[in-house]
């Protein structure tokens, strides 16, 4: 514990890293009659050098992949390092296919185009929300027929019902 306190972001996503792959080895011996296993990892290359990214490539995962040839084991892993990308088949979501990365300038274009998307999907979903709330607008009149005489109780119905 004292370790994890002081230790660097990188430093602690490899202490935890440890621990996963503690769990993951326990998952696999106590799962032989499972033969599919997908692991899902996030964010595992923030504050890591480029040599603890290798380390965590060869040393964890290809240690996975070596000790159960027999079971079909796919590791996900969202990075925002080019490094851990690097000579990895990676899967470019945009275009729906997998593509080898072999320079920054190549990661950086799949990033790029990704985000262009991104920003595409969250301005459809702006303009979405602001048509639906401009159509559920009272308009002007119906204001006006809110100021009926009535009880407390069917003015509280009234703005309940709308509002539902």
């Amino acid at each position: 514990m004292a370790a994890s306190v002081i230790s660097s972001e990188g430093e602690k996503i490899a202490l935890n890293m440890q621990k996963a792959a503690a769990k993951i080895g326990s998952l696999m011996e106590k799962s032989p009659d499972i033969n599919e296993f997908w692991l899902l990892l996030d964010g595992v290359d923030s504050g890591f050098s480029i040599d603890a990214i290798e380390d965590l490539k060869r040393g964890l995962f290809d240690t996975i992949f070596e000790m159960y040839p027999d079971k079909e084991i796919y590791i996900i892993v969202s990075a925002n390092e080019d490094e851990m990308a690097r000579g990895e088949m990676c899967f470019d979501v945009v275009n729906c296919r997998y593509v080898n990365i072999k320079s920054y300038d190549r990661y950086r274009k799949i990033v790029m185009k990704s985000r262009e998307y991104k920003d595409a999907r969250i301005e459809a979903a702006v303009k979405r929300n602001e048509a639906k709330e401009e159509a559920e607008a009272p308009d002007e009149d119906e204001e006006d027929d809110e100021m009926e005489t009535g009880s407390l109780r069917d003015s509280i119905d009234k703005i309940w019902k709308k509002k539902r």
